[in-house]
């Protein structure tokens, strides 16, 4: 009904059916009954792509879980990999780029653009450089910095120049991306990679297994061989974790992650003033962690957190995205302390029940 009501809301009576005349009348209720056809192949579709994403995540546990006597649980998700049919994930990345399409999911690249752009090139930023420049100020002369204009001529005599902070583009990785959604913003130099890539626009990568020893992205035709360290700004992992089956492997993941983002670094010329360090987002949906839309209401989530920090990431910011979650996290030059407890990047998924359970519900 509310399809039907959307769409006539575009032919107002008086302006359009009464002036038009009978014969638009039986012209518009054939638009009608095609835009109803063509929604309820759009619904079909999107049952298929659910159906093949929930089938391909059960043959992958049941696979790792096959091997669980047989080798070590780093090694499972490789061999795991390996023995997948390359027919069966081209299938899966074509049902993920129809999923990508949703509203929830595009609402996740929403946050993430906008956390960026906030964070990393925009008003935060300038917040935290006005911050620095603040404590520098009052360390060198024992007076509070003035506000307003006067504010700016100080730190032009310091050599600030706020506008300065926001002209680059963000360097983003973009891991598990299938279609690369995050192209569309200007501000950001977007390299994504996937399994199976679902277009050009994707570089074909097992991430877990890349180098990371290159000084610089070492390509081979369309596929990526090696990523440098410390040089990203931004990497995402969208609909990521909770996709691998181990939670070493998700712990692993991190690890990765930490070595090519952007560690906290001295500002060139102004050594007193120490940059960010770079940022991960996760994206998962809601299934995930069930119980509530605040961190302090999700364990598991908040186990998350515990373990990520203690791999040397600070916790930033935890957002209730409607059929989803997102953390936001910075990069620290503490080193990673891995212990027993780190391993526990568990998810509910883990449990063959429960997983069986949500992975109906997730893909509408």
């Amino acid at each position: 009904a509310e399809s039907i009501i959307s769409y006539l809301i575009k032919f107002p009576l008086e302006t359009e059916i009464l002036k038009k005349g009978t014969n638009k009348i039986d012209d518009l209720l054939i638009d009608i009954e095609s835009y109803l056809h063509e929604l309820e192949q759009k619904r079909d579709r999107g049952v298929k792509a659910g159906r093949i994403i929930t089938f391909h995540h059960q043959k992958l546990r049941t696979e790792t879980k096959s091997l669980e006597n047989s080798t070590d649980d780093l090694k499972r998700w490789d061999r795991t990999i390996e023995k997948t049919d390359p027919k069966e994930l081209k299938k899966y990345a074509n049902a993920m780029s129809l999923l990508s399409d949703k509203p929830w999911v595009r609402a996740g690249y929403d946050y993430i653009i906008n956390h960026a752009l906030t964070n990393l090139r925009g008003e935060n930023l300038e917040r935290y450089v006005r911050k620095a420049a603040r404590k520098r100020h009052f360390s060198t002369t024992g007076q509070m910095m003035p506000k307003g204009q006067s504010e700016k001529l100080c730190l032009k005599e310091m050599g600030i120049e706020l506008s300065d902070f926001g002209n680059e583009t963000i360097k983003v990785i973009d891991i598990g991306s299938c279609t690369n959604p995050l192209e569309i913003c200007q501000h950001f130099d977007v390299t994504a990679i996937d399994l199976e890539p679902n277009n050009d626009l994707v570089h074909k990568a097992d991430f877990l297994k890349l180098e990371t020893k290159s000084d610089k992205i070492i390509f081979s035709g369309n596929k990526i061989v090696s990523l440098p360290e410390n040089h990203f700004e931004l990497a995402v992992l969208s609909l990521v974790l909770s996709y691998i089956p181990l939670p070493q492997k998700r712990l692993e993941m991190i690890l990765k992650i930490k070595r090519i983002l952007k560690t906290p670094y001295k500002c060139s010329g102004h050594d007193w003033l120490a940059m960010p360090g770079g940022r991960l987002i996760i994206i998962e949906p809601y299934s995930t962690a069930t119980g509530g839309r605040r961190l302090s209401k999700l364990p598991i989530l908040k186990e998350w957190c515990d373990v990520i920090e203690s791999v040397g990431f600070e916790f930033e910011e935890y957002k209730f995205l409607g059929r989803s979650h997102a953390l936001a996290f910075s990069v620290t030059d503490r080193s990673p302390k891995i212990d027993e407890n780190s391993s526990r990047l568990r998810i509910p998924f883990d449990d063959e029940k429960i997983f069986d359970y949500y992975q109906i519900r997730d893909f509408r």
